[in-house]
């Protein structure tokens, strides 16, 4: 095909492939390597199939199990994008030859994988009130508007006992009303309902918390609230208000396992009420022990459940 084309023709194609080498050598020799590690903020654990890619373009590598990494940029310099499932996206500028420690930060919304669920639970007293159960429904981010992204979670259910003892609650959780990178404000409402026939006794309360964390706290919840208790007993009725102080400790979470403590102090008029409790979620399956202590009455709750997706 050469032998046809003519000496200026020729000319015009060898200089273009001298051009083309010319360009390739330049780009041969610019390429570089480079290395690299993803660790999480506290540079203690690794974050395996982490995403690294040249910004505005489709090459990029994943890290291994061990967090690390190895990329060939095809110029001096290039803006790294790096991404991984539950972490804030970080960008880097690097060049060719370095090593490089890149720290991710949780995201700022760990629960923002959940999922749709019904719970149900068996749920029983220790001491006074050992047969029951419960029903919660769970949905998230029904609402989405900006940093407000509520997810709501409703729960009733009753348990009974010897001699007529009886237990009600119903439970209303608005999660995330606003929540931003480090700060997130959730609200509760509990109704509580217990009687105990022999003792003539009897509580019925409602209350309202707000939850409370920012970044000094590390998803522990400052709980803050009040209620209004009535109380029945051999001597009297009367109506009461009180005052709530709580922390609430959230590890892992919803899709892995997910540990929750919480413990509580609320001062009604005339005697203090203390709430305890752990909760373990793994998967679908969830269990809990609960303290409850108020005026001379006490329980200790047991949960056990499983979470049906819908």
């Amino acid at each position: 095909m050469i032998e046809n084309l003519s000496l200026q023709d020729m000319n015009k194609y060898y200089l273009l492939t001298i051009m083309y080498l010319i360009v390739l050598a330049h780009v041969s020799q610019a390429q570089g390597v480079i290395n690299g590690v993803v660790l999480d903020k506290s540079g203690k654990t690794s974050v395996p199939g982490a995403t690294i890619l040249i910004k505005g373009t489709a090459i990029g590598c994943s890290s291994n199990n061990e967090g690390v990494f190895q990329l060939l940029i095809p110029s001096d310099t290039a803006t790294l994008v790096v991404t991984s499932v539950g972490y804030e996206r970080r960008e880097l500028r690097t060049k060719a030859g370095d090593t490089l420690i890149v720290s991710l930060k949780t995201e700022c919304i760990v629960d923002f994988f959940y999922t749709r669920y019904i719970g149900v639970n068996y749920y029983g007293g220790a001491l006074n009130s050992p047969i029951g159960g419960t029903v919660s429904i769970f949905y998230p981010h029904l609402l989405r508007y900006m940093n407000f992204m509520p997810a709501f979670r409703i729960e009733g259910g009753l348990q009974k006992g010897v001699n007529r003892n009886r237990q009600t609650v119903i439970k209303f959780d608005a999660d995330e009303i606003f929540a931003v990178c480090d700060y997130n404000i959730a609200l509760n409402f509990v109704y509580n309902n217990i009687e105990l026939k022999k003792q003539n006794w009897g509580f019925i309360s409602n209350k309202a918390y707000a939850r409370i964390y920012g970044f000094p706290l590390q998803r522990t919840y400052l709980v803050l609230g009040g209620g209004h208790a009535r109380f029945v007993d051999k001597e009297s009725k009367r109506s009461e208000y009180g005052i709530c102080v709580g922390l609430k400790k959230n590890i892992g979470t919803f899709s892995k396992y997910l540990f929750s403590f919480n413990a509580s102090s609320i001062r009604w008029e005339s005697c203090w009420q203390i709430q305890a409790g752990i909760e373990r979620e793994f998967k679908k399956a969830v269990t809990s022990i609960e303290f409850n202590k108020v005026s001379n009455y006490s329980e200790v709750n047991l949960k056990v459940g499983y979470l049906f997706s819908y």
